[in-house]
Parts: structure tokens; C-alpha cells; sequence
């Protein structure tokens, strides 16, 4: 099993966690990670490659292996969050924390297909929603279906009221 995080040193970090050796640091040359913090990271269902959301408002996705940036996707209008892949790797969902929006790319054309907007503060995570693993007309975080992908935003502190009305 391997893990990849971000730190405040602009850097990604590859891990093995069988043996905590370091496989691998994603770092700042040229424009890959200058001047911008990686605030949430996604790897692949098949794990050869691995996206990015960046606090300079940009979606990136990464080849695993070489380390190379094969796309990078434009749209958020403010620091982007988190980025997750749909189970059948052909979208990502990336959620803009501060621009209030979740945004629906389609990885092989890198266009935007769709932005959902209606949250009154900050988006702190995005989540598909696996078919088969939960019922998204019983889940109070359940945002919308996108042609079987089904986004999950915790609300946190997103919501005026509790999630059962009262």
C-alpha cells in the first residue's frame, strides 16, 4: 500500500507504508508545485496516476511513475480544496473551498461538464459515491446524480441548520 500527502513545504510525498520508505518527492521545479500549496489529493482507482487541488485554483493531474503533469484543468475562481476521481477514472470532482463550487471535469476531453453552486460557506471535501454503497435518496449529504456520479460534500461547517431540520 502506498499513501501520498502535501505539506507546507510545496512538496507531494510518496510513501510506502509496508516499510515507511519514501518512494518518491513531487517537488517545486518549474511551474509543478511554485508558489502553491497542494490542499487535496486523490490517486487513481487503477493508482498510475493522481490529481491535485492547488490554492492557486487549479486542478492538476499527475502520471504516478514519471512524475510528469499530464492536464491541468482551469475554472475554479478561488482556492481549490479537494479532488476526487470517479470510480471509473473518467471524471474528477474537485471541490472550490472558497468559490463555493464543486466542478465536474471530463478527464479525457479536461472540460468542465458541470458546477454545482448553492453552499453558503466553504466546500471542504467532494466524495463520488460508489454505486452500490449507499442509497443516495437516505443521505442527507447526497448533492445531486450525475449520470452515476453521485457527489458527497460533508457539511461541517457549511450548514445554518442541523441536518434534521431542527
Amino acid at each position: 500500500m502506498m499513501v501520498l500527502n502535501s505539506g507546507l513545504d510545496r512538496t507531494i510525498k510518496l510513501w510506502r507504508i509496508t516499510d515507511g520508505s519514501l518512494l518518491r518527492t513531487f517537488s517545486g521545479e518549474g511551474p509543478m508545485m511554485q508558489n502553491a500549496l497542494v490542499r487535496g489529493l486523490d490517486i487513481s482507482p487503477d493508482g498510475d496516476q493522481f490529481a491535485s487541488a492547488r490554492v492557486d485554483k487549479k486542478v492538476q493531474l499527475w502520471d504516478m511513475k514519471s512524475g510528469e503533469l499530464l492536464k491541468t484543468f482551469l475554472g475554479h475562481t478561488d482556492y481549490v480544496m479537494s479532488v476526487a476521481f470517479s470510480p471509473d477514472r473518467q471524471t474528477l470532482v474537485s471541490g472550490g473551498g472558497y468559490d463555493r463550487s464543486v466542478r465536474v471535469w471530463n478527464i479525457a476531453s479536461e472540460k468542465q461538464e458541470q458546477v454545482l453552486e448553492g453552499h453558503q460557506g466553504w466546500i471542504l471535501d467532494v466524495a463520488p459515491l460508489k454505486r452500490g454503497n449507499q442509497n443516495p435518496a437516505q443521505s442527507p449529504l447526497f448533492k445531486e446524480d450525475l449520470g452515476g456520479l453521485g457527489i458527497l460534500i460533508p457539511m461541517k461547517r457549511l450548514l445554518k441548520q442541523p441536518l434534521n431540520g431542527g
